[in-house]
Protein backbone atom coordinates (compact mmCIF):
# COMPACT_ATOMS: atom_id res chain seq x y z
CA UNK A 1 0.00 0.00 0.00
CA UNK A 2 1.40 3.81 -1.09
CA UNK A 3 -0.28 5.89 1.30
CA UNK A 4 -0.70 10.12 1.10
CA UNK A 5 -2.47 12.30 3.36
CA UNK A 6 -2.72 16.07 3.88
CA UNK A 7 -4.35 17.07 7.58
CA UNK A 8 -5.40 20.23 8.82
CA UNK A 9 -6.28 20.97 12.77
CA UNK A 10 -7.56 24.89 14.36
CA UNK A 11 -7.76 24.96 18.37
CA UNK A 12 -8.91 27.46 20.28
CA UNK A 13 -9.17 27.02 23.93
CA UNK A 14 -10.56 23.17 25.05
CA UNK A 15 -12.05 23.02 21.61
CA UNK A 16 -10.51 21.86 18.30
CA UNK A 17 -11.70 21.20 14.82
CA UNK A 18 -9.66 19.08 12.11
CA UNK A 19 -9.91 17.05 8.88
CA UNK A 20 -7.91 15.11 6.55
CA UNK A 21 -7.56 14.00 3.08
CA UNK A 22 -5.86 10.60 2.07
CA UNK A 23 -5.59 9.05 -0.91
CA UNK A 24 -4.22 4.72 -0.42
CA UNK A 25 -2.95 3.14 -3.45
CA UNK A 26 -3.17 -0.96 -3.52
CA UNK A 27 -0.95 -3.08 -5.09
CA UNK A 28 -2.50 -6.04 -6.81
CA UNK A 29 -2.91 -7.55 -10.30
CA UNK A 30 -6.43 -7.67 -12.10
CA UNK A 31 -6.37 -11.39 -12.04
CA UNK A 32 -5.77 -11.62 -8.24
CA UNK A 33 -8.53 -9.25 -7.13
CA UNK A 34 -10.97 -9.09 -10.05
CA UNK A 35 -13.60 -7.27 -8.14
CA UNK A 36 -11.52 -4.92 -6.45
CA UNK A 37 -10.76 -1.19 -7.34
CA UNK A 38 -7.11 0.01 -6.49
CA UNK A 39 -7.29 3.26 -5.05
CA UNK A 40 -9.67 4.65 -2.10
CA UNK A 41 -9.79 8.05 -0.66
CA UNK A 42 -10.31 8.78 2.51
CA UNK A 43 -12.20 11.95 4.14
CA UNK A 44 -12.49 13.17 7.55
CA UNK A 45 -13.65 16.01 9.99
CA UNK A 46 -13.39 15.72 13.34
CA UNK A 47 -13.66 17.81 16.82
CA UNK A 48 -12.43 17.90 20.01
CA UNK A 49 -12.99 19.02 23.33
CA UNK A 50 -10.74 19.15 26.58
CA UNK A 51 -12.43 18.53 29.91
CA UNK A 52 -11.49 18.31 33.50
CA UNK A 53 -11.16 14.41 33.29
CA UNK A 54 -9.55 14.12 29.93
CA UNK A 55 -10.71 14.51 26.01
CA UNK A 56 -14.17 13.73 23.70
CA UNK A 57 -12.98 13.10 20.11
CA UNK A 58 -15.78 12.52 17.47
CA UNK A 59 -15.29 12.08 14.25
CA UNK A 60 -17.35 11.29 10.91
CA UNK A 61 -15.78 10.60 7.15
CA UNK A 62 -16.14 8.37 4.19
CA UNK A 63 -13.90 5.67 2.75
CA UNK A 64 -14.28 6.33 -1.24
CA UNK A 65 -13.77 3.59 -4.21
CA UNK A 66 -15.12 3.21 -7.17
CA UNK A 67 -16.43 -0.28 -6.52
CA UNK A 68 -17.38 -0.25 -2.91
CA UNK A 69 -17.70 3.55 -0.62
CA UNK A 70 -18.32 3.59 2.67
CA UNK A 71 -19.48 5.96 5.89
CA UNK A 72 -16.85 6.12 8.65
CA UNK A 73 -17.45 7.39 12.16
CA UNK A 74 -15.96 7.10 15.60
CA UNK A 75 -16.20 8.15 19.00
CA UNK A 76 -13.32 8.39 21.52
CA UNK A 77 -13.29 9.52 25.12
CA UNK A 78 -10.15 9.15 27.17
CA UNK A 79 -9.50 9.67 31.42
CA UNK A 80 -6.97 10.68 33.43
CA UNK A 81 -7.38 8.60 36.14
CA UNK A 82 -3.97 9.19 38.26
CA UNK A 83 -0.73 10.93 36.94
CA UNK A 84 0.39 8.51 34.37
CA UNK A 85 -2.79 6.52 34.06
CA UNK A 86 -5.02 7.15 31.39
CA UNK A 87 -8.30 4.85 30.33
CA UNK A 88 -9.05 5.31 26.54
CA UNK A 89 -12.81 4.37 25.56
CA UNK A 90 -13.33 3.83 21.85
CA UNK A 91 -16.05 2.73 18.85
CA UNK A 92 -15.89 2.77 15.19
CA UNK A 93 -17.77 2.02 12.52
CA UNK A 94 -17.07 0.68 9.15
CA UNK A 95 -12.75 0.73 10.39
CA UNK A 96 -10.65 -0.33 7.77
CA UNK A 97 -9.30 -3.99 8.55
CA UNK A 98 -5.73 -4.76 8.34
CA UNK A 99 -5.98 -8.50 10.15
CA UNK A 100 -5.77 -10.42 6.14
CA UNK A 101 -5.10 -8.89 2.88
CA UNK A 102 -8.42 -10.10 2.23
CA UNK A 103 -9.86 -8.13 4.96
CA UNK A 104 -8.03 -4.87 3.85
CA UNK A 105 -9.19 -4.98 0.21
CA UNK A 106 -12.89 -6.09 0.57
CA UNK A 107 -14.25 -5.56 4.07
CA UNK A 108 -14.21 -3.57 6.96
CA UNK A 109 -15.44 -3.83 10.93
CA UNK A 110 -17.01 -1.84 13.93
CA UNK A 111 -14.97 -1.62 17.04
CA UNK A 112 -15.24 -1.20 20.70
CA UNK A 113 -12.36 -0.89 22.17
CA UNK A 114 -11.00 -0.32 26.12
CA UNK A 115 -7.18 0.44 26.91
CA UNK A 116 -5.20 1.69 29.73
CA UNK A 117 -2.41 2.81 30.11
CA UNK A 118 0.11 3.83 33.02
CA UNK A 119 3.24 4.16 34.52
CA UNK A 120 4.93 2.50 37.71
CA UNK A 121 7.93 2.41 39.86
CA UNK A 122 9.02 6.04 37.80
CA UNK A 123 10.36 4.45 34.72
CA UNK A 124 7.89 1.33 33.96
CA UNK A 125 5.25 1.43 31.91
CA UNK A 126 2.43 -0.62 31.34
CA UNK A 127 -0.25 -0.59 29.18
CA UNK A 128 -3.53 -3.05 28.32
CA UNK A 129 -6.45 -3.29 25.43
CA UNK A 130 -9.19 -4.90 24.73
CA UNK A 131 -10.86 -5.09 21.10
CA UNK A 132 -14.48 -6.40 20.25
CA UNK A 133 -15.06 -6.85 16.53
CA UNK A 134 -17.72 -7.21 13.81
CA UNK A 135 -16.49 -7.81 10.46
CA UNK A 136 -18.39 -7.21 7.36
CA UNK A 137 -17.71 -6.99 3.71
CA UNK A 138 -17.94 -3.29 2.44
CA UNK A 139 -21.30 -3.88 0.31
CA UNK A 140 -22.88 -5.40 4.39
CA UNK A 141 -22.20 -9.13 3.89
CA UNK A 142 -21.63 -10.30 7.34
CA UNK A 143 -18.00 -12.32 7.85
CA UNK A 144 -17.45 -12.97 11.64
CA UNK A 145 -17.04 -11.52 14.62
CA UNK A 146 -14.30 -11.46 17.78
CA UNK A 147 -11.90 -9.85 19.80
CA UNK A 148 -8.55 -9.71 21.51
CA UNK A 149 -6.55 -8.96 23.83
CA UNK A 150 -2.90 -7.11 24.10
CA UNK A 151 -0.15 -5.83 26.81
CA UNK A 152 2.73 -4.30 26.71
CA UNK A 153 5.15 -4.46 29.72
CA UNK A 154 7.92 -1.39 29.23
CA UNK A 155 10.41 0.01 30.59
CA UNK A 156 12.14 3.60 30.25
CA UNK A 157 15.98 4.05 29.99
CA UNK A 158 16.03 7.73 30.89
CA UNK A 159 20.35 8.05 30.69
CA UNK A 160 20.24 7.24 27.15
CA UNK A 161 19.21 10.47 24.60
CA UNK A 162 16.49 10.51 22.71
CA UNK A 163 14.37 8.51 24.50
CA UNK A 164 14.97 4.87 24.98
CA UNK A 165 12.14 2.26 25.40
CA UNK A 166 12.13 -1.61 25.29
CA UNK A 167 9.40 -3.52 25.87
CA UNK A 168 7.88 -7.28 26.22
CA UNK A 169 4.35 -7.68 24.40
CA UNK A 170 1.84 -10.37 24.09
CA UNK A 171 -1.70 -10.71 21.96
CA UNK A 172 -4.50 -13.06 21.81
CA UNK A 173 -7.17 -13.07 19.04
CA UNK A 174 -10.73 -15.40 19.20
CA UNK A 175 -13.05 -15.06 16.00
CA UNK A 176 -15.94 -16.54 14.87
CA UNK A 177 -17.27 -17.07 11.89
CA UNK A 178 -21.29 -15.70 11.14
CA UNK A 179 -21.41 -17.57 7.79
CA UNK A 180 -20.12 -21.11 6.29
CA UNK A 181 -19.11 -19.44 3.08
CA UNK A 182 -16.87 -16.78 1.72
CA UNK A 183 -19.19 -14.01 1.01
CA UNK A 184 -19.73 -13.34 -3.02
CA UNK A 185 -17.62 -9.40 -2.59
CA UNK A 186 -14.46 -10.98 -2.55
CA UNK A 187 -15.05 -14.48 -3.69
CA UNK A 188 -12.81 -14.31 -7.05
CA UNK A 189 -10.02 -13.02 -4.91
CA UNK A 190 -6.65 -15.41 -4.71
CA UNK A 191 -5.85 -14.13 -1.25
CA UNK A 192 -9.32 -15.83 0.24
CA UNK A 193 -9.90 -19.12 -1.28
CA UNK A 194 -11.67 -20.53 2.16
CA UNK A 195 -13.59 -18.32 4.80
CA UNK A 196 -10.86 -19.44 7.01
CA UNK A 197 -8.20 -17.33 4.78
CA UNK A 198 -10.35 -14.52 5.06
CA UNK A 199 -10.70 -14.31 8.95
CA UNK A 200 -8.32 -16.76 10.98
CA UNK A 201 -10.37 -18.19 13.97
CA UNK A 202 -7.53 -17.67 16.56
CA UNK A 203 -3.84 -16.17 16.58
CA UNK A 204 -1.44 -15.02 19.47
CA UNK A 205 2.07 -13.22 19.36
CA UNK A 206 4.36 -12.95 22.10
CA UNK A 207 7.76 -10.94 21.56
CA UNK A 208 9.79 -8.39 22.71
CA UNK A 209 10.76 -4.82 20.69
CA UNK A 210 12.29 -1.10 21.42
CA UNK A 211 11.59 2.14 20.32
CA UNK A 212 13.48 5.35 20.24
CA UNK A 213 11.61 8.88 19.41
CA UNK A 214 12.59 12.44 19.51
CA UNK A 215 10.71 15.17 19.82
CA UNK A 216 7.64 13.07 19.81
CA UNK A 217 6.58 12.95 15.98
CA UNK A 218 3.24 14.23 15.54
CA UNK A 219 2.23 15.13 19.00
CA UNK A 220 4.43 18.14 20.54
CA UNK A 221 4.95 21.02 18.59
CA UNK A 222 8.67 22.56 17.46
CA UNK A 223 9.65 25.28 16.20
CA UNK A 224 10.32 25.82 12.95
CA UNK A 225 13.67 24.31 11.16
CA UNK A 226 13.63 21.63 13.43
CA UNK A 227 13.72 17.89 12.87
CA UNK A 228 11.82 15.11 14.88
CA UNK A 229 11.99 11.18 14.59
CA UNK A 230 11.47 7.56 15.46
CA UNK A 231 12.00 4.04 15.30
CA UNK A 232 10.54 0.96 16.03
CA UNK A 233 11.36 -2.36 15.93
CA UNK A 234 9.71 -5.70 17.13
CA UNK A 235 10.41 -9.27 16.76
CA UNK A 236 8.38 -12.73 18.45
CA UNK A 237 6.86 -15.88 17.76
CA UNK A 238 3.56 -16.16 16.65
CA UNK A 239 0.76 -19.21 16.85
CA UNK A 240 -0.75 -21.24 15.00
CA UNK A 241 1.26 -20.00 11.99
CA UNK A 242 4.59 -21.14 14.27
CA UNK A 243 6.96 -18.81 12.46
CA UNK A 244 9.17 -15.72 13.43
CA UNK A 245 7.19 -12.56 13.58
CA UNK A 246 8.56 -9.00 13.02
CA UNK A 247 7.47 -5.39 12.82
CA UNK A 248 9.69 -2.17 11.76
CA UNK A 249 8.01 0.99 11.82
CA UNK A 250 9.97 4.41 10.97
CA UNK A 251 9.19 8.03 10.70
CA UNK A 252 10.69 11.82 10.23
CA UNK A 253 8.85 15.03 10.81
CA UNK A 254 10.08 18.75 9.70
CA UNK A 255 8.53 21.42 11.24
CA UNK A 256 7.80 24.05 9.33
CA UNK A 257 6.81 27.78 9.78
CA UNK A 258 3.48 28.64 11.34
CA UNK A 259 3.04 25.47 13.12
CA UNK A 260 2.80 23.19 10.14
CA UNK A 261 4.60 20.19 9.57
CA UNK A 262 6.05 17.93 6.66
CA UNK A 263 6.48 14.00 7.54
CA UNK A 264 7.54 10.91 6.21
CA UNK A 265 6.46 7.53 7.69
CA UNK A 266 7.34 3.47 6.62
CA UNK A 267 6.23 0.27 8.11
CA UNK A 268 6.88 -3.01 6.74
CA UNK A 269 6.19 -6.27 9.10
CA UNK A 270 4.67 -9.78 8.64
CA UNK A 271 2.38 -9.73 11.85
CA UNK A 272 -0.48 -10.12 10.25
CA UNK A 273 -2.10 -14.14 9.11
Amino acid sequence: IMATSVAAQLAHGAWALGGHLGVHHLFFGNEEDPQAAATDVDLGAYGMYRHSLGRLEVGIGGNLRADASMFTGYVSESFRLWKGGTLQLGVHINELAFDTRWLRIYAARHHATMSLSTSFLTDGILNIKTDFYHYHTRTNEEIGAGFSADADLGYRIRRVQPLWTVRLSGSWTRNFHLTDRLPSFGSGSSSGATLLDALPLEFAAVGIGTRIEHRFPGVTPIGAGRWRYLGDVWVGWMWPVNIVGFEMHGGVGLALPRKQEISLTGFVANNRW
